[in-house]
């Protein structure tokens, strides 16, 4: 199998998106395309909704069906507390805010991975969740990631996910999409330079 790629750059090289579309040999059937976007996220919640906006405006006019955005898509805060103060439901105004965008579009959003308030009775921690959006802005699909990142490297970085993050309790089955059953996870990705 082999694949297209376009790359679009944005401000200063702080956004990107690939456009790529599995190309068979023997097969002249066109593939369905997709947009997959990398964002360089802070803690201003509106820059990103603007920022990872015009990448689905652009993917969606590319003719993409469906968008991929990175875990932490929403916000990367510099702290626990305003990391938790910053969060919020599955129905508040960042998952609004992309369903209308899904709606507008007529696309399909993965959004990899958001930080979506915790339960009542345990307002000190997150879950990191995977949200999949219909072409009509339906949550179709919602993977709370099981396996939390923690790292512990003395006098240099630690990094525990543990300390403000509930776990998963289970893997979702493959959603059926536009593009093909999609497996669900949270990983970060990075796109190599151009």
């Amino acid at each position: 199998m082999f694949y297209t790629f376009a790359f679009l750059s944005f401000g200063q090289n702080l956004s990107k998106i690939l456009i790529t579309r599995p190309i068979h040999r023997m097969i002249s059937q066109v593939k369905p395309l997709i947009g997959v976007c990398q964002l360089t996220c802070k803690d201003d919640k509106d820059a990103n909704l603007v920022m990872s906006s015009s990448l689905i405006e652009r993917a969606a006019n590319k003719g993409a069906q469906m968008v991929f955005l990175p875990e932490c898509f929403d916000y990367v805060a510099e702290s626990k507390h305003k990391t938790l103060e910053l969060s919020e439901t599955l129905d508040g105004a960042t998952v609004q805010h992309y369903s209308e965008l899904a709606r507008k579009h007529g696309i399909w959003l993965s959004l990899g991975g958001m930080h979506e308030k915790g339960p009542r009775d345990d307002p000190g921690r997150l879950h990191n969740t995977h949200i999949v959006l219909n072409n009509s802005g339906d949550i179709v699909a919602c993977y709370r990631k099981t396996h939390l990142f923690d790292v512990d490297i003395a006098g240099k970085l630690k990094l525990q996910e543990t300390d403000y993050a509930i776990p998963g309790r289970s893997v979702s089955a493959p959603v059926s999409t536009p593009i093909g059953k999609l497996g669900m996870a949270v990983v970060s990705f990075k796109l190599a330079h151009e």
